[in-house]
């Protein structure tokens, strides 16, 4: 029993509670109240984390699972499998979390009651933050240690889902890698659709999404990482989502609004290019990066003239642009910067599908630089005719205030 022993009293768990650090100790050794603050640090001497999801104020709930493990004496050999079933997937707990409640969840199981705006299933008390629930909240230390080579049996078949996706969501935008986009999901329709097509990798949940156009531009698409949710109101979710990885579809697409029972469904494959690619053109890419940097630097204004319209679109633009979709990518990372630059430049769906489609990387540099060409013919030719506007209204406000001779 010494795996049931609190790391902090060293005694057998007594009414366990698990810490959002992981670690479970018995209620009577969490820290005593404090006048100053409820927030308190981890009494596990090993580990002083102060980020919890409940405080001394609010009653801190029995971990279920660990309690009903002590209550029927499961040693790591006698531990019963219903025990360790994750309350909404009913299989064996993969990557366990422990809820403020008490009831434990795989992570990914626990994401996903987030983004279908529901509570914990058990109790009905809300969940904390999407982005708490997958970046900050530690799994559960004792029951991982319990699972053992559970875990990699469940990992296996987790990453297993990602080689053939039967479903995708299909949605008005044309995402590309690295693109950070909101998508709106709205009505038990769509939220079916997204439910389908979602699967788990590691922590995070993903889905496939393609553009909801002409079937031409269907055929490829992006895989996304859900990194955020907010919940407008019953019906309405957001999701806060950054492109991945592109890839084409092998077979017909199926989606949930489709109504398509048929179980053939499609392959994801990567779309990346194949070795007998060109090298892409190192010389592409250092034109694109060193264009994408004169669009941040602003040059001096001409009396009252904007500096967005003399620089461009100017530094505020270009520190927006990355804080959204991250730093702009170096030359030695073509593909990456080819697909930023794809992103903060004012392309149509059509033009950014002509780049999601394309295979070849030294294809997909060579658009962007004619793109760039384009864009700065008729930037600069915009540029100069606000310039003229603005000095002949200049002109003409001086002549109407000099005096007559």
């Amino acid at each position: 029993m010494e795996l049931f022993l609190c790391p902090v009293c060293q005694q057998r768990l007594d009414q366990p509670v698990t810490l959002s650090c992981g670690f479970t100790i018995c209620r009577h050794c969490i820290p005593p109240p404090s006048d100053k603050t409820d927030v308190f640090t981890c009494p596990v001497r090993y580990c002083h984390s102060s980020a919890h999801l409940f405080n001394r104020s609010l009653d801190p709930n029995t971990d279920l699972v660990v309690d009903q493990l002590l209550q029927n004496g499961a040693g790591v050999n006698g531990c019963k499998e219903e025990i360790m079933r994750c309350g909404k997937c009913a299989d064996t707990l993969y990557d366990p979390v422990t809820n403020h409640c008490g009831h434990v969840y795989c992570r990914a199981c626990l994401l996903t009651l987030k983004i279908e705006g529901a509570s914990c299933l058990a109790c009905r008390k809300p969940l904390p933050r999407y982005n708490y629930i997958q970046y900050e909240a530690v799994q559960n230390r004792l029951l991982q240690y319990h699972l053992g080579k559970s875990k990699h049996r469940q990992a296996s078949k987790v990453h297993s889902n990602r080689c053939h996706l039967s479903f995708v969501y299909v949605t008005g935008l044309v995402i590309l890698p690295l693109q950070h986009v909101r998508i709106p999901v709205v009505g038990t329709t769509h939220m079916r659709m997204l439910r389908q097509a979602i699967f788990q990798s590691g922590s995070s949940l993903f889905f496939p999404a393609i553009h909801r156009g002409p079937p031409a531009m269907a055929l490829y698409g992006t895989i996304v990482e859900i990194i955020g949710v907010e919940q407008r109101s019953e019906s309405i979710v957001i999701l806060d989502v950054v492109g991945r990885e592109r890839f084409k579809t092998a077979r017909d697409i199926k989606a949930a609004d489709h109504h398509n029972n048929d179980d053939e469904g499609y392959n994801g494959i990567p779309a990346e290019g194949t070795p007998g690619n060109q090298e892409p053109s190192i010389a592409d890419a250092r034109a694109i990066h060193a264009y994408l940097c004169q669009l941040a630097v602003a040059q001096p204004p001409r009396r009252f003239l904007s500096t967005s319209i003399v620089g461009l679109l100017g530094p505020s633009w270009f520190e927006l642009m990355e804080n959204t979709h991250g730093s702009l990518p170096p030359p030695h990372q073509p593909d990456a910067l080819a697909w930023w630059a794809a992103i903060v430049l004012p392309l149509t769906s059509k033009e950014r599908y002509s780049l999601l489609k394309t295979d070849s990387l030294q294809k997909r540099l060579h658009m962007v630089m004619i793109w760039i060409k384009a864009l700065n013919n008729q930037w600069q030719s915009w540029r100069q005719a606000a310039i003229n506007s603005y000095a002949d209204a200049l002109s003409a406000q001086s002549t109407e205030t000099s005096p007559p001779l």
